[in-house]
Order: structure tokens, then sequence, then C-alpha cells
């Protein structure tokens, strides 16, 4: 594993999944770290009460809260519910993320 420790420092990629894309045989490990960093993560954003990798906001009223902002974009400029359907909205998404799932168990 040095070796490939060596190359992820020397390399040092802007997003990891490249990294994996070019050296096949870290995929497989690489895929369970990039898990277990997002699981522990999570554990720790429930413990907090807060996505971790925000800082506090003092005063702010929604915090982070991206459901609204997707809501928006869908919802701009529709002025009757039938506007809905023709108003397209594209998402792309590069990591898990539970904030949706999380918001839901609130309710």
């Amino acid at each position: 594993m040095p070796k490939a420790k060596a190359g992820l420092e020397q390399v040092n990629p802007l997003v990891i999944d490249y990294y994996l894309g070019w050296n096949s045989d870290l995929q497989t490990v690489g895929r369970l770290l990039i898990a277990w960093v997002i699981l522990e993560c999570e554990d720790r954003a429930l413990d907090e009460g807060r996505n971790i990798n925000r800082p506090r906001q003092t005063g702010a009223k929604f915090g982070d809260d991206w459901v609204r902002f997707v809501i928006h974009q869908i919802a701009i400029n529709c002025r009757k519910s039938k506007d809905l359907l023709d108003n397209r909205v594209s998402f792309i998404t590069f990591n898990y993320d539970l904030s949706l799932e999380t918001l839901f168990i609130k309710v």
C-alpha cells in the first residue's frame, strides 16, 4: 500500500473518482475507504445536528437547506401548477448525502 499512498500524494487529484478510474487495482479498497469516511461523517453530523462541512452560522434562518434551493429551482417562473411540468431541471450528483432522508425523518 505504500506505493498507492505515494501515488495518491504525488497526483493529489481534485476528485478521488478520477484517480480510482485510472488505477483500477485500487478501486475496491478506494470505494471501501470512501464509504467509511462518508459513514463517519454522517454519524458525526447526526451527533452534532448539522452538516460538519459548513461553519456554524449565527443568525441564519435556514442554515444548510439545499432542499429549499432545489424546490425553488423547480418552481421558479411557474405561475400555475401545470407550469411545473414544463420547467426542466437537471440534477447531477457526485456524492451521497443523507440530507433529504434526514429532512423526512423530522417531518
